[in-house]
């Protein structure tokens, strides 16, 4: 795709932004689909914690409620394979982070930054959790895909479904994702690209590719070495395209400056792996330890080559007081109603003692008044690139 019709994707986009959003908020679309996401989570959950012929199971909503701690304070430490930790974490975490990544997508929308391709685009979810943001991506994309078939001047935003890509090294949260996928219909994820983020290099996974493919030439079709050369390099879009992404999405997993620096490597490989104006999309808390986390960040991005994007702010503002909340709320309500029966109140109060808006119906959803966001884009050129004829999408 040239720069003129990168140019001209974008001055549609940024015209049919605000009409977009508007006929969304009119039409209540997102709370539409947060009241989806809830009711999932909710049967997902009730299903973990109760018998195959009904009722509570009173062993595993003890065990479920004895998680509920780990997922509020003990984030950043290797514990969603323990029982139900995974159902504890999305029944806190999923939805409200679903909501706070779909504002960054507005956002973007309304700058003018979002990718959007004739093509499906390729996002890969770093630490993907339950899916919070894989899910948000794919449901804006859908809306998007609605409003501009029916808008004439906005047809061209007809964006395919995403390709959605995934990392996730816990197995209990891999198995919860992927009966939530089937719970709401989705197109995925089922199984993570990969576990761990930890040695990730593109550029050996296409060499890998390119290998097999000779050895393919070679083995199967008895082909000369100079032969296999040439025609490896005629069939370089079946390998130089892959882990090459228009989104990359990091939500809640780099949480301190030491994470940042040990996975300084991985990093700019996610940077380089970035197709033409491609984005990284960094979402976290706003305090604490998290400006350094984004600094840090800068610098790894700014060494390779890659530009933030200023109009993204670097905090929005987490709503707790509107129909969306009243959906989560509603959710938490049904769930400790039916534990409820099996784990006396008082046990409640002492296990969660900071947390009563999650078990006490009369307590109003609160949290953080914002939450962190960063946005990198890429060049015209994929940082680290010398190949010249690829599908960019």
């Amino acid at each position: 795709m040239t720069e003129e019709a990168r140019l001209s994707w974008r001055r549609i986009l940024v015209n049919c932004a605000p009409r977009f959003l508007a006929r969304n908020s009119r039409r209540s679309t997102r709370i539409k689909r947060v009241a989806v996401l809830c009711g999932a989570v909710r049967d997902c959950v009730l299903r973990s914690i109760c018998f195959e012929v009904g009722g509570i199971d009173a062993n595993a909503s003890r065990q479920f409620v004895d998680r509920l701690p780990d997922v509020l304070g003990r984030c950043d430490e290797d514990i969603y394979d323990a029982p139900f930790a995974a159902e504890a974490y999305a029944f806190v975490h999923l939805v409200d982070r679903y909501r706070r990544f779909w504002d960054v997508l507005e956002e973007l929308a309304r700058a003018g930054n979002l990718p959007v391709r004739d093509s499906p685009l390729d996002v890969l979810d770093i630490g993907t959790g339950p899916a919070s943001a894989l899910y948000a991506v794919n449901d804006f994309f859908e809306e998007l895909r609605a409003y501009s078939g029916r808008t004439r001047d906005c047809q061209r935003l007809k964006t395919p479904p995403p390709r959605l890509r995934s990392i996730e090294a816990s197995e209990g949260m891999v198995r919860l994702v992927h009966r939530l996928s089937e719970i709401t219909s989705r197109p995925g994820p089922f199984q993570p690209d990969r576990a761990n983020f930890d040695g990730f290099n593109p550029p050996e996974i296409r060499a890998a590719h390119h290998r097999r493919i000779q050895e393919e030439l070679v083995n199967d079709w008895d082909y000369s070495e100079q032969a296999v050369r040439i025609q490896a390099s005629l069939e370089q879009e079946d390998w130089q395209g892959d882990a090459r992404y228009h989104i990359c999405v990091l939500s809640n997993f780099l949480t301190s400056q030491t994470q940042v620096q040990r996975l300084a490597s991985e990093l700019t490989h996610v940077f380089g792996a970035l197709k033409p104006r491609g984005i990284v999309i960094v979402v976290g808390g706003s305090g604490a330890d998290y400006p350094m986390v984004y600094e840090s960040l800068d610098k790894v991005a700014k060494k390779s080559n890659v530009r933030r994007v200023n109009e993204m702010p670097a905090t929005l503002p987490c709503h707790y007081n509107n129909a969306e909340a009243e959906e989560i709320k509603k959710m938490y309500r049904s769930v400790f109603e039916a534990v409820q029966q099996v784990v006396p109140l008082h046990h409640l109060e002492e296990k969660l003692p900071g947390a009563r808006d999650l078990w006490d119906p009369d307590t109003p959803l609160n949290g953080p008044k914002a939450f962190g966001v960063r946005v990198y884009q890429a060049l015209n050129k994929p940082p680290f690139t010398r190949f010249t004829k690829h599908r960019s999408g």
